[in-house]
């Protein structure tokens, strides 16, 4: 096996759920460039493994799915970005509040988004990992 086998497995997964008709035109091939591994469910009642989960809405107020955005106590869940196709200015904190790592509103810059991504991906793992680390003073 060489290192062309193992790379699509080492990309970050990112899941794409919510309302297709407000992604962001170039979403994917942006992501896909940045150097993620795309992920769709094929099945709306299992949510595949990934290292981060992007919802998109066209609205604040079209209902998110809830189960993404929240989770159980003790239970990790990978980090959740919003994408808000409308400019409403309540949006992101919205967002937030329903449990959304972070939010942003149209227009999406996607270099900003992929930075994004990683920062929460990076601390998401560094969390996992550090704990293991700082069991010492």
């Amino acid at each position: 096996m060489n290192e062309q086998a193992l790379e699509p497995s080492s990309r970050p997964k990112v899941l794409l759920v919510g309302d297709v008709s407000a992604r962001p035109e170039g979403l994917e091939r942006a992501l896909a460039r940045a150097g993620f591994q795309l992920i769709e469910p094929e099945d709306p009642a299992v949510t595949p493994a990934a290292d981060a989960i992007v919802v998109t809405l066209s609205s604040i107020n079209d209902p998110p799915p809830l189960e993404l955005l929240s989770s159980a106590p003790g239970v990790a869940v990978p980090p959740r970005l919003v994408l808000i196709s409308s400019t409403h200015p309540d949006g992101p904190a919205a967002a937030l509040a329903l449990g959304a790592a972070d939010a942003l509103v149209a227009p999406i810059h996607f270099p900003e988004l992929c930075a994004r991504l990683y920062a929460r991906i990076r601390d998401c793992r560094q969390a996992g990992s550090g704990e293991e680390r700082t069991a010492g003073p």
